[in-house]
């Protein structure tokens, strides 16, 4: 399931705005910004300029080399982040979430530890811990986001009086898992049942 998620995910990449792997990546200080395309602070890879991408997850700060000098910006300052690879984190909370679509809803993606108890040993010292993936969406860029799950969402779009709430009830209940990638759509499930709830 996690194996069909990530291939899932990578294939949803075509769809976002800011998916071409190239020399240039940096911040989105706003969700204008991010909506337009327009990196408010411009690394570019070729010229030796460095985002320090891989501190991030567990500093409050990302750092930008450029001529050799080092700039902090703050988390709770930076809407999103475009990494030397093309992906796009946007940070909510103090966490990032890789924005993997963005269509009717923006569905994101988030690597996290869970704690698996060993069946002979109950006792949580003895767990271990794997990666897994989770879904997450926000109903518009700028937008609270939460845990993917029709519960979530039919809550969400309650709270916004979405108009597209008194259909989706209806829609969800076939549904299984959100998270699946339609191939024949070009997008994941949850946005396929939520463009036939618009209709």
């Amino acid at each position: 399931m996690v194996m069909l998620l990530m291939v899932s995910i990578s294939q949803a990449w075509s769809k976002t705005p800011s998916n071409t792997i190239n020399n240039i990546g940096g911040i989105y200080l706003t969700s204008d910004d991010y909506l337009k395309d327009s990196i408010s602070v411009r690394v570019d890879f070729s010229k030796r300029e460095k985002l320090y991408f891989d501190n991030f997850f567990i500093r409050p700060y990302i750092s930008i080399s450029k001529r050799n000098q080092k700039v902090r910006y703050y988390k709770q300052d930076i809407f999103a982040v475009k990494t030397p690879k093309g992906e796009v984190y946007r940070f909510y909370n103090d966490n990032a979430y890789r924005i993997d679509e963005r269509e009717t809803i923006c569905i994101y993606s988030r690597q996290e530890n869970v704690q698996v108890l060993s069946p002979y040993n109950r006792l949580p010292r003895y767990a271990k811990y794997q990666r897994k993936t989770s879904c997450f969406f926000s109903l518009r860029p700028d937008s609270p986001v939460y845990p993917l799950s029709p519960d979530n969402l039919l809550i969400a779009m309650a709270h916004e009086n979405n108009p597209a709430f008194q259909h989706l009830d209806q829609l969800l209940k076939d549904s299984t898992d959100l998270t699946v990638y339609d191939q024949q759509a070009g997008m994941f499930r949850v946005n396929v049942l939520l463009k036939r709830a618009v209709r």
